[in-house]
């Protein structure tokens, strides 16, 4: 079996509310949506999310890079083994998103073919993740607000945007805490502070039982990363400090941070996170399950991995629940806060 053609489209879904980050605002979900085309006529799918503020693609480069470097690289190439992934990842430098949505169309190909849902494909079993659900930055009034709706909502772990004012940081924070004290709580600083800001910070907030901090500094700030890991009272986890396994090398036997966060649109696809995950688990070190905005499509993919690896313990696939419904037919099931699958093929995607 080889691949012989492919298709791009756009995937668009408005969002509930602005997604608002320390880096970025965004009001809708507009992705590139790859069909991947064998020449038995088996045919993949695959997202990649334009995420220029990390990933510095949009979706005019996503599209060029696919039509002009990746697809070359491995059209007519044999599935089966490796050789269409190391194809596919020595075609291009970075560009890490267009390369996981060709990634996971090949997968899902791949599964297809041996007539499975991808998790088993992958190795993994049917099980339930429970997602935390994204607290936009705002003022700590609206973030209050937003967190107790999404609570009684059903969402007990609360992943909470903050930003550069320490102020308001621990405000919010602080409220709320006493409004949900049987909240889980994660902190996503999106590489807002430097070393001795985060560390007063995570003083002040350490008493409200936060569970990690995920990204304190910029991301090439690894000397300040390492020193907050270091003397941080609560768990530190890595997010743009880690794209591929050698960054993941790099923070684990530095002990520049707690925990990793693997997302598929950072490592290029399944092929390297599969590498990294196996990494986090030689370490020691425990894996959240990551996603940038994205719907459906591409969290299926993230979904099923998440289910191939127990190590992968955190959560954060929140993209379709931020959205409104999409009109694409799949499998996941959402339960308030928990993810299912349904039984399915490959992905269990359907255009």
């Amino acid at each position: 079996m080889k691949i012989t053609d492919f298709k791009l489209s756009i995937i668009k879904s408005e969002l509930k509310k602005p997604f608002v980050t320390n880096i970025r605002r965004v009001d809708a979900i507009e992705d590139v949506l790859l069909t991947l085309i064998t020449d038995d006529g088996t045919k993949g799918y695959g997202e990649a999310p334009p995420t220029v503020a990390i990933t510095g693609e949009d979706i005019g480069t996503i599209e060029k890079t696919i039509k002009e470097r990746i697809f070359p690289a491995i059209k007519g190439l044999e599935l089966g083994g490796n050789d269409i992934f190391e194809a596919l990842h020595a075609s291009v430098t970075k560009s890490t998103s267009a390369k996981a949505c060709v990634d996971m169309a090949i997968y899902d190909i791949l599964a297809k073919s041996a007539n499975k849902p991808l998790y088993e494909y992958l190795g993994g079993k049917a099980k339930t993740l429970r997602t935390n659900l994204t607290i936009s930055l705002g003022s700590p009034e609206v973030m209050l607000k937003d967190a107790i709706e999404a609570y009684n909502d059903g969402f007990s772990v609360l992943k909470v945007k903050v930003g550069t004012d320490k102020k308001e940081c621990v405000e919010a924070m602080q409220s709320i805490r006493a409004a949900l004290p049987s909240a889980i709580l994660r902190v996503d600083a999106n590489q807002a502070w430097d070393a001795k800001t985060a560390l007063d910070i995570i003083e002040s907030i350490a008493p409200l039982g936060i569970e990690l901090v995920e990204q304190p500094t910029c991301a090439e700030d690894l000397a300040g990363l390492a020193e907050i890991t270091a003397h941080s009272s609560i768990p530190i986890l890595a997010d743009e400090s880690v794209f591929d396994y050698e960054d993941a090398v790099r923070i684990l036997d530095g002990r520049m941070a707690d925990y990793i966060n693997i997302k598929l649109m950072k490592t290029g696809g399944i092929y390297e996170a599969i590498k990294i995950a196996a990494l986090a688990k030689e370490r020691g070190a425990k894996v959240m399950m990551g996603s940038m905005l994205e719907s459906v499509v591409s969290i299926s993919a993230a979904v099923h991995f998440a289910m191939s690896d127990d190590n992968i313990c955190f959560y954060d696939l929140d993209g379709p629940l931020l959205a409104k419904p999409s009109s694409v037919k799949n499998a996941l099931i959402f339960e308030k806060d928990e993810i299912t699958v349904s039984e399915c093929i490959g992905l269990g995607v359907k255009l």
